[in-house]
């Protein structure tokens, strides 16, 4: 006995999950391969953190808390690379730490060294460890290193290491980056990278330096609120922030040997390509419920 054929309502709800999967994976990929431009709007909050970066001076370092890892880098590494590529054309010297996991300082480092190569391929002198920036590792306790910062920025990072340009691990304070740093007001601003709640530590704890994040956009909405109140003076958030970053470097002359347009280029269109199938995806399935249940009645 030969089945019924079947109704268009039940085709739209059973669409091949392979042939779904195949579409996701060919349409997703495109942007990573080829430059897809999707108009911009920057975020007051992400034109606030550009704007803090850009008009830091040569003359001060500044403190960088990052606490991110692989985990995040799909935003966080494009984020952290987009800073580290304003800082070093600024010529700003900074000290790098973190206080949310024991892995974030090498991976900080590794992604030095890949915003080096590319300064290197323009022919533009690469950021030398020790001279330019120094790493001061990381601190097992949020809370208190943020306190120690606050209160007392020598003694926090006193017994701390790097290598200096021989190679002899020597305490940071000898290095040019940290020579005249006493406190924390020595340093004209501290930004955060990060992908946990160690942002929210250091809203409650630093004091008396200037205080602006880049975040992942899951946490974006409990950040914005700080941002809001003035407690940051600028804000990146996931992909969107990520992108504000990147078409605000295109557009400004001062940036125009930087490799701008990356990570954000690449992962925002993306990002959007997957949404849009996905609400298809809904779309078409409901439509076939609602055809069956027509014929049905």
């Amino acid at each position: 006995m030969s089945q019924a054929p079947r109704s268009l309502g039940d085709k739209l709800q059973s669409l091949p999950k392979p042939a779904l999967y195949i579409v996701l994976i060919i349409l997703t990929s495109i942007p990573l391969f080829a430059k897809v431009s999707i108009p911009n709007r920057p975020a007051k909050a992400s034109i606030d953190f550009y704007n803090l970066v850009k008009n830091l001076s040569a003359d001060k370092p500044i403190l960088i808390q990052t606490d991110w890892t692989t985990s995040t880098r799909g935003e966080s590494a494009g984020e952290f690379k987009s800073l580290m590529r304003m800082l070093m054309h600024k010529h700003v010297k900074f000290c790098i730490y973190s206080a949310g996991d024991p892995q974030a300082p090498q991976v900080a480092r590794d992604y030095i060294d890949i915003v080096n190569q590319e300064r290197k391929d323009h022919g533009d002198t690469p950021y030398v460890g020790w001279s330019d920036y120094v790493v001061a590792g990381y601190f097992p306790s949020a809370e208190a290193i943020s306190n120690s910062i606050t209160n007392n920025f020598r003694t926090a990072f006193q017994d701390k290491k790097d290598k200096n340009l021989q190679g002899t691990p020597t305490p940071i304070f000898e290095s040019p980056v940290l020579s005249n740093v006493n406190k924390v007001s020595d340093f004209s601003a501290m930004l955060i990278v990060t992908g946990s709640n160690t942002s929210n530590v250091a809203i409650e704890r630093i004091k008396h330096v200037p205080l602006a994040m880049m975040v992942t956009g899951v946490m974006g909405p409990e950040t914005q609120v700080y941002y809001d109140s003035g407690q940051l003076k600028g804000l990146v958030t996931g992909l969107k922030g990520l992108y504000d970053m990147e078409t605000q470097m295109v557009k400004d002359p001062d940036f125009s040997k930087e490799k701008s347009l990356d990570q954000g280029a690449a992962y925002y269109p993306t990002l959007h390509i997957a949404l849009v199938l996905m609400i298809l995806a809904v779309i078409i399935g409901n439509v076939g419920m609602f055809i069956s249940k027509r014929r049905a009645a």
